[in-house]
């Protein structure tokens, strides 16, 4: 099922996201452990010079470090969210089943309402297609259903994508923890700006701790989208595929919809007629 092979994929992307934290907290921590030992080095010895030069060689030796684990995560991201484009265009912009189109145009042009296992069949058959999925919608409000459709759009996804590789790109990550060593670390260092088509620049501005702040934040955002992708898709249900929740419009009883038949000569014309006139309504 390809919703699990996005699910896979998302999961992927986690691990690399933890992964490198866990790289940048041990560097850290042990930057921290190298300069108390010197530190305290420096005091028994009374030599502050020592202090310094194995202060310095901690904070290249980390920076090292840092770069290492940086290079790591981007290539891991950048391989991650290829397989994410491709799965996704597979997933959510399929072709779309005849049958699903015949039986939406069927309920649009007799305008009878759907009632839920109705949908429940519908949603089923638009398989997490985004253009069926907001067809559905468009025919729910056109028949004054009770019930309308609430799914995560591509455009969405794209978004997510997006802010991945801006974290990536750059992946600047202090936890608050060390922010003392991390000022030292990236003393004197500019900080990369990326811009909206992911190119990047420096303007002057250096490294300091609302740099920390802000990329932390945009790390944890840019995973949490993720997560809760994974968490749409592990909380399917019989009443709807993973990416869709059937929202009820009105706290009111309903009458299902009425079966109809897809044998006659004008569903098998629409079938074929496409999808393009729902989707427009």
């Amino acid at each position: 099922m390809s919703m699990n092979n996005i699910k896979s994929i998302c999961k992927e992307i986690i691990d690399y996201g933890v992964s490198f934290k866990e790289s940048m907290v041990n560097i850290l921590e042990k930057y921290r452990k190298e300069t108390l030992t010197a530190k305290q080095e420096a005091v028994r010895w009374e030599s502050e010079k020592m202090y310094v030069e194995k202060q310095q060689a901690a904070a290249d030796k980390a920076r090292d470090s840092i770069r290492t684990a940086e290079k790591g995560f981007r290539t891991n991201i950048s391989y991650a969210l290829d397989k994410y484009r491709d799965e996704l265009k597979k997933t959510l912009l399929g072709k779309i089943d005849p049958e699903f189109t015949s039986t939406l145009h069927l309920y649009s042009d007799f305008g009878v309402p759907i009632g839920k296992l109705e949908l429940e069949t519908l949603i089923k058959l638009a398989n997490d297609n985004v253009d069926a999925l907001t067809a559905v919608n468009n025919v729910l409000k056109k028949t004054d259903s009770d019930y309308k459709l609430s799914y995560k759009a591509f455009s969405d996804y794209e978004n997510d994508i997006n802010a991945l590789e801006r974290v990536s790109i750059y992946p600047l990550l202090v936890p608050k923890e060390y922010y003392v060593e991390g000022a030292a670390i990236y003393k004197d260092m500019l900080l990369t700006i990326v811009r909206d088509d992911l190119s990047t620049v420096q303007n002057g501005q250096k490294i300091d701790s609302l740099a920390f702040i802000m990329h932390e934040a945009d790390f944890k955002n840019a995973m949490k989208a993720i997560q809760e992708t994974i968490s749409s898709i592990e909380g399917e249900s019989e009443v709807s595929t993973v990416s869709t929740v059937i929202e009820k419009r009105q706290e009111k009883l309903i009458q299902d919809a009425p079966d109809i038949g897809l044998t006659n000569a004008k569903g098998n014309r629409l079938a074929k007629d496409g999808i393009k006139e729902l989707l427009d309504n």
